[in-house]
C-alpha cells in the first residue's frame, strides 16, 4: 500500500464510501470506486471504515450523511452470520455446504449481486461480522476505549424526519392515510420487542407507553403517519447518528461538526406533514443547482432550495479541503461536543441550536435503557409467566 493517496471519505450515497469496493492501482494508490449500497447503509459504511483497524490512513476525512452502525443500537445478531449467508446463498440458487457455497458466490454474476428492492434476496439481513482483523469488536467498545481511526475529521448528521421512505418501503400499512392509533402501537410493540426480547410483556409494554406519548402528539391520521415515520427514522438512523457523533465527540483527536437538515426540498415527493425525508439531502449537496440535475434526472430548485444547496455544498467542499466546512460570509458552523451539543441547522435561515431532537433522542437515550434496566433488576421480571397469564 506504499504510495496511498488519502482522501476524503463522503457517504453521499451516489458518492464514494470510505474505501469500500477500492481498486488498487499498478502504481499501488489506493483509489476510490463507487459503491452502491442501500440508501440506510452508506453511513453505517463510513462509521465501520471509521472503527476498523484495516481502514487507518486512507482517509483524512468523512462525511457520514444519516447512519452509524451500532451494536447496541442496530445489531442483534451481531457476532453470526453464518444463517443469515447460507440464506442470502440458498436464495441465489447456490448450495449451503460451505466450499460449494463459496465457490458458487465467487463465480456468481456481479449484476446480479445487485438485487432490486422488490427481490427478497434483498430483505435478507446481513450484518458486519467480529472476524478479528477488519472488525475487532463492536463500535462502541472501540470508540469508548479509542481504538478507532481517531487522527481524522468528520461530519455527521441527519435530516429532521429519516422515516418516511423507510417506513413506505418496511412498513407501508403505516403511511396510508387508513393508518390508526392500533397499528401504530404495534408496530412500536414489535420493534421494541425484537430490541429488548429478554423482557416481559409488561414491561415492554411500558416502553410502547412511553414512545407513543414522545411521538404522537396528534391522533389524526397525518399525525400518526408522522409518528410512526419519525420512530422508524429514529430507531434506525437518527438516534444512531447521534449516538455515534457523542462518542467520537469525546474521543476524537480532528474535528467533530454535526448537522441536521431542517429544509424540505421543493421537489421532495414526501407529504408535506413529513418535512424533510431520508434521501432529501441528495439536492442539496450534489451541486444541483448548478447542473439542473440529480444524477441523470433534470430536476429545477427553487429558489430557497439555491439558498440552502449552495450553504451545504460550500460546507462539505471547505470540509474536504480543509477540514473545516467554515468560509467567509457564512453562518458559523461550531465543533460538536457532548458538553454544549451545537449543531448547524440547514434552513432557509441557516443557524445553531444545542439540544438536538431533545424529546425524541432522550426517548433512545435515557427513557429506554432506564426502563430496561428497572424492568431486568424489578420483580416484574421473575413474574413474567404470571404477567402473561394476566394479559390472556
Amino acid at each position: 500500500m506504499a504510495g496511498r493517496q488519502l482522501t476524503t471519505c463522503i457517504a453521499g450515497r451516489q458518492l464514494t464510501t470510505c474505501m469500500a469496493g477500492r481498486q488498487l492501482t499498478t502504481g499501488g494508490t489506493a483509489r476510490l470506486s463507487r459503491y452502491r449500497a442501500p440508501p440506510e447503509e452508506r453511513g453505517y459504511s463510513v462509521s465501520l471504515h471509521i472503527a476498523s483497524p484495516m481502514s487507518k490512513g486512507l482517509f483524512k476525512r468523512a462525511i457520514a450523511q444519516s447512519g452509524a452502525f451500532l451494536q447496541t443500537v442496530l445489531a442483534p445478531p451481531f457476532y453470526n452470520n453464518t444463517a443469515a449467508t447460507i440464506e442470502f446463498a440458498e436464495c441465489l440458487g447456490c448450495p449451503s455446504e460451505s466450499h460449494a457455497m463459496a465457490e458458487c458466490l465467487r463465480n456468481f454474476p456481479a449484476e446480479r449481486f445487485a438485487v432490486s428492492r422488490s427481490n427478497p434476496c434483498s430483505r435478507i439481513l446481513m450484518q458486519p461480522a467480529l472476524d478479528g482483523s477488519f472488525f475487532p469488536d463492536n463500535i462502541e467498545k472501540l470508540v469508548k476505549t479509542k481504538q478507532y481511526n481517531r487522527d481524522i475529521d468528520i461530519i455527521l448528521g441527519t435530516v429532521q424526519n429519516e422515516g418516511y421512505f423507510l417506513t413506505s418501503g418496511k412498513a407501508p400499512h403505516l403511511v396510508s392515510p387508513d393508518t390508526s392509533l392500533q397499528k401504530v402501537e404495534e408496530f412500536i410493540y414489535g420493534v421494541l420487542s425484537k430490541r429488548y426480547p429478554h423482557l416481559p410483556q409488561k414491561a415492554r409494554r411500558a416502553h410502547v407507553q412511553e414512545a407513543m406519548e414522545t411521538y404522537v402528539r396528534d391522533p389524526k391520521p397525518n399525525g400518526l403517519i408522522e409518528a410512526a415515520t419519525q420512530f422508524m427514522g429514529d430507531s434506525l438512523i437518527l438516534w444512531p447518528t447521534y449516538a455515534f457523533a457523542l462518542g467520537l465527540a469525546d474521543t476524537m483527536k480532528g474535528n467533530t461538526f454535526f448537522y441536521e437538515l431542517r429544509h424540505r426540498p421543493s421537489i421532495s415527493r414526501r407529504p408535506y406533514f413529513i418535512g424533510p425525508d431520508h434521501c432529501d439531502d441528495l439536492p442539496m449537496m450534489l451541486g444541483s443547482q448548478f447542473t439542473g440535475k440529480l444524477g441523470l434526472f433534470p430536476v429545477e430548485l427553487s429558489e430557497e432550495d439555491k439558498t440552502v444547496a449552495d450553504f451545504m455544498f460550500n460546507a462539505w467542499s471547505n470540509f474536504a479541503i480543509h477540514g473545516n466546512p467554515n468560509s467567509q460570509g457564512s453562518p458559523t458552523w461550531p465543533q460538536f461536543d457532548s458538553g454544549s451539543g451545537q449543531y448547524m441547522v440547514f434552513d432557509v435561515e441557516s443557524h445553531v441550536e444545542v439540544n438536538f431532537q431533545h424529546d425524541r433522542v432522550n426517548f433512545w437515550k435515557n427513557t429506554l435503557p432506564q426502563l430496561a434496566n428497572a424492568s431486568i433488576r424489578g420483580p416484574a421480571f421473575q413474574n413474567d409467566a404470571a404477567e402473561k397469564r394476566d394479559e390472556l
